[in-house]
C-alpha cells in the first residue's frame, strides 16, 4: 500500500511538473513578443460616396484635340480592420484614365475618420455628347493594393456659364 501511495505521489508530481514547464514556456514566448505584435491587417475597406454637386465635367481641349475635363469628389471613410488606409492611386475604368493631379500617399485614413478627396481626370476623345451627363465607374487603390469600385459615380456637366459668371474666365 505505501509502494502505490508513493508511486501515485511520483506520477502526480511529474504531471504537475509537467504542467509548470508548460506554462513557463507559454509565458516565456508571450513575453518575448513585442508590444503590439500579432497579425496585421493585410487589407482595408473603405466606404465612398459621391460628391454630386461638384463631380462634374466639361468641355475642353488641347492642342486642337477635344478632352473632357473631369473633377471626381468623393467623400471616404476607413470602416477597418486597418487602423490607418491609404489611397495610393486611382483610375476611371472605362475608359482607362489615370488622374493629371498628384494623389498623395502621406494623406492617411485613419479607422472610422471621412475625407473628401478630389481627383481630376482628362479624357481624349470625350467618350459622350456635348450636354450630356456622364456615368463611370471609379476605382480606387489602397496601400495593400486593394481595388474598391465605385460604381455608376454620375458627372454632371459643368456649363461655361456656371464655371465662369457672365461667360467670362
Amino acid at each position: 500500500m505505501f509502494v502505490s501511495i508513493v508511486l501515485g505521489l511520483a506520477v502526480s508530481v511529474l504531471a504537475f511538473l509537467g504542467y509548470l514547464k508548460s506554462a513557463w514556456n507559454w509565458c516565456w514566448k508571450w513575453l518575448e513578443k513585442p508590444i503590439g505584435a500579432g497579425r496585421q491587417p493585410t487589407h482595408v475597406n473603405l466606404s465612398t460616396t459621391q460628391d454630386y454637386a461638384s463631380t462634374v465635367w466639361q468641355e475642353g481641349g488641347r492642342g486642337g484635340v477635344p478632352h473632357m475635363l473631369v473633377v471626381c469628389t468623393l467623400h471616404v471613410t476607413n470602416t477597418g480592420p486597418a487602423r490607418v488606409g491609404q489611397i495610393v492611386d486611382a483610375y476611371v475604368r472605362d475608359p482607362l484614365t489615370r488622374p493629371t493631379n498628384y494623389i498623395n500617399p502621406q494623406v492617411f485614413y485613419p479607422l472610422g475618420y471621412a475625407r473628401t478627396v478630389v481627383f481630376n481626370f482628362e479624357v481624349a476623345p470625350p467618350v459622350v455628347q456635348s450636354g450630356q451627363a456622364w456615368v463611370a465607374d471609379v476605382v480606387l487603390v489602397d496601400q495593400f493594393g486593394g481595388e474598391h469600385t465605385v460604381e455608376d459615380v454620375t458627372f454632371a456637366v459643368l456649363l461655361i456659364s456656371e464655371a465662369a459668371p457672365n461667360g467670362r474666365t
